[in-house]
């Protein structure tokens, strides 16, 4: 539900990797590092929090340690807000790949 969910909320995105899942209530609501390729070859990596109902994300904590620096993630973030609707590939915390 995670990667659609991605995939209904950013355009033209090529891969995302899922780690580190921590899960607070199995198997509806948990949180993951993605990471994520876009056709322009930006990458961005965050934390996301996530639920099995959510049908968009936007949610998420950017990496930086300035100011600055968060606010450039989440400009990365915002640019590529849309949809995409080709087929991503997927690489899973339990290191399965797969496309979606």
């Amino acid at each position: 539900s995670l990667v659609n969910a991605l995939k209904n909320s950013y355009e033209e995105i090529e891969e995302i990797k899922i780690s580190n899942p921590e899960y607070t209530t199995p198997p509806g609501d948990w949180s993951c590092d993605v990471n994520i390729l876009f056709s322009d070859k930006v990458k961005i990596e965050y934390r996301v929090g996530h639920s099995l109902n959510d049908v968009e994300n936007y949610n998420g904590f950017v990496n930086g340690k300035t100011n600055k620096e968060i606010n450039d993630q989440w400009e990365i973030l915002n640019s590529h807000k849309g949809k995409t609707t080709s087929l991503v590939t997927i690489y899973y915390s339990d290191k399965e790949k797969g496309v979606q």
